[in-house]
């Protein structure tokens, strides 16, 4: 269980910080232990009610500024590939964003990037869906990246990409 104070990712509202653990009623659920989390970087004051012990909303702990490192030198060890069934490519992305791998979550960049080059190359857009996945993956990367290195998410790309030896 983690504390009031710590830092963790949240599948959807990215790097928060755990403000309070208390009991909460919502509607005509019993009450339950909610972690009370306050994204870092959202742009409005947000608040995020998360149940204590919810497999569907699997918060973790974030990387230390060490592991990120480590963790970009992982990224080349296998890619992912494009499916081209469209839902189930999206089923593949959307449990890729919830998860806790974020070499998965690079990977999924690097493939819808390549893609987006591939159809920007044939005078073409990314599909809706797909960008979609794209920015929210670099969302939650940004900010993880940011919070460990203490650099403005918008910072975050061009850090990684001279990690890389891409610059």
């Amino acid at each position: 269980m983690y504390q009031v104070g710590d830092v963790v990712r949240h599948p959807n509202a990215g790097v928060c910080e755990i403000q309070e653990i208390r009991e909460q009623r919502f509607g005509n659920l019993p009450p339950q232990q909610y972690y009370i989390l306050k994204p870092l970087y959202a742009k409005a004051a947000t608040t995020v009610y998360t149940p204590v012990d919810s497999p569907k909303v699997p918060l973790r702990k974030l990387l230390s500024e060490g592991e990120l490192d480590a963790l970009l030198v992982r990224v080349p060890e296998a890619w992912l590939t494009w499916d081209e069934n469209e839902p189930e490519r999206h089923a593949q992305f959307g449990e890729i964003l919830r998860g806790s791998d974020l070499v998965a979550v690079i990977r999924l960049i690097v493939l819808l990037h390549d893609k987006q080059k591939e159809r920007q190359a044939q005078g073409k857009q990314l599909r809706v869906g797909d960008k979609k996945y794209l920015e929210e993956a670099k969302r939650l990367l940004h900010q993880e990246f940011a919070y460990a290195k203490d650099l403005d998410p918008e910072e975050v790309p061009g850090y990684i990409m001279e990690k890389l030896g891409l610059e």
